[in-house]
């Protein structure tokens, strides 16, 4: 993985700002970049699909993957999207009610390859 964006994360850019929007309880909202050279998205989402759903938008009670590039902000041109600090390797993860050990288990799993 090259890269993790969660808010809640110490070291953050906008930890402190993340903490005041959210009173302190971060949730389960993250978003990392892949190291495009060991896993393209494509790979991660095939490897993923039959645990965790590929959707457009997060937002459900079971553990959902998004690639905002190509969905949420795919009306966004390079420069936008880099500001944003998404990359077209940049995956969202959105994280429910499936025990945490069984998620980091399949995302160890599949990484690992």
């Amino acid at each position: 993985m090259k890269r993790v964006d969660l808010p809640g994360l110490v070291d953050h850019a906008r930890q402190s700002l993340a903490a005041t929007q959210v009173a302190g309880t971060f949730g389960w909202m993250l978003a990392f970049e892949l190291d495009s050279h060991r896993m393209s998205v494509e790979q991660l989402v095939e490897a993923l699909l039959p645990v965790i759903a590929f959707v457009p938008s997060l937002g459900d009670v079971c553990t959902t993957l998004s690639h905002p590039a190509s969905t949420s902000h795919r009306s966004l041109n390079s420069t936008q999207l880099a500001a944003l600090g998404i990359s077209s390797a940049t995956v969202r993860v959105s994280a429910g009610i499936e025990p945490t050990g069984w998620l980091v288990d399949r995302f160890r799993t599949v990484l690992r390859k």
